[in-house]
């Protein structure tokens, strides 16, 4: 008598194993907080790679100073008032730069120690292509941006803005982003400046 109610709780106990298991296995992992970082250093920096899929080829050599210089000046605009968060120049942190640029986790602990900041986000800049009407050629920007964890080298948050402006009869799935933007051509600042909102809410981290 006892051996069939055995047999059926044995039963009864396997099965709740799998249920558990295969939660376990479906639940998404929970990614760690971010920390609160005192003080951050921002970099503007020269891309070291053309993407590939890049629509335009390789841009010329006006084109990567005159992005830092405008991402620079975009950046300095918007953390004006957040005083834990300075941004350097590429020449301020020339020398750091020359010595570790083959390894960008090192070079942000080294820009880290130098400023004395807990976190240090790098913006490399790819393309950086003003509109020129006269010749159809619209505005063209992309850069990529990682957050590190001074200390340790770690990557807090990173992220990718890459946007080559389209007409709608370019590209009809881009409506809603024409109409928001009045229908106008923009400049190559401008569509920079889209991208800089895109990374503050990739990154908590750098929100007040």
């Amino acid at each position: 008598m006892l051996r069939p109610i055995i047999r059926l709780l044995l039963v009864c106990l396997a099965v709740c194993c799998v249920f558990a298991c295969a939660r376990l296995a479906t639940e998404p992992r929970q990614a760690p907080p971010l920390a609160h970082l005192e003080k951050i250093a921002v970099v503007v920096l020269a891309g070291q790679e053309i993407p590939s899929h890049e629509p335009g080829g390789a841009p010329s050599k006006e084109e990567i100073p005159a992005g830092i210089a405008a991402l620079d000046e975009i950046l300095q605009e918007h953390f004006a008032n957040q005083p834990r968060i300075s941004v350097y120049t590429d020449g301020q942190t020339e020398a750091l730069l020359m010595e570790t640029q083959a390894d960008p986790a090192r070079t942000a602990r080294k820009i880290g120690e130098s400023t004395a900041s807990d976190g240090v986000l790098m913006v490399h800049v790819f393309r950086f292509r003003q509109r020129v009407a006269s010749r159809q050629q619209p505005a063209s920007v992309a850069f990529d941006f990682r957050l590190y964890a001074a200390a340790t080298g770690r990557t807090l948050c990173s992220g990718r803005f890459d946007e080559t402006q389209q007409t709608l009869t370019d590209n009809l799935f881009n409506i809603t982003t024409w109409f928001k933007r009045g229908n106008k051509w923009l400049t190559a600042e401008q569509l920079a400046r889209e991208g800089i909102m895109k990374m503050l809410d990739d990154c908590p981290s750098l929100t007040p």
